[in-house]
């Protein structure tokens, strides 16, 4: 469900505005969509800083697997969680 609350920055074309990585955002979209879902989980391929998910792993280490650097395998695995 999308969040209502959630509004995009109204300077965000202007070219003083302040970038981050995406990838950040992806970690804060997971820490957030795991607390409001308890059937959220996190698969890694053995890129958890890179993709900021070490957050979610500490928060969530029960929900948090990593495969090693094993992505079909990884894609096996969510396969078979859904």
């Amino acid at each position: 469900m999308i969040n209502p609350e959630v509004k995009l920055n109204p300077r965000l074309f202007e070219k003083d505005i302040e970038q981050a990585p995406t990838r950040d955002g992806y970690g804060q979209g997971l820490i957030i969509a795991g607390e409001e879902d308890q059937n959220v989980v996190a698969l890694c391929a053995d890129l958890t800083e890179s993709t900021r998910a070490e957050a979610f792993a500490k928060k969530f280490p029960e929900r948090f697997f990593e495969v090693g650097v094993a992505e079909q395998n990884m894609a096996t695995i969510a396969a078979g969680l859904g």
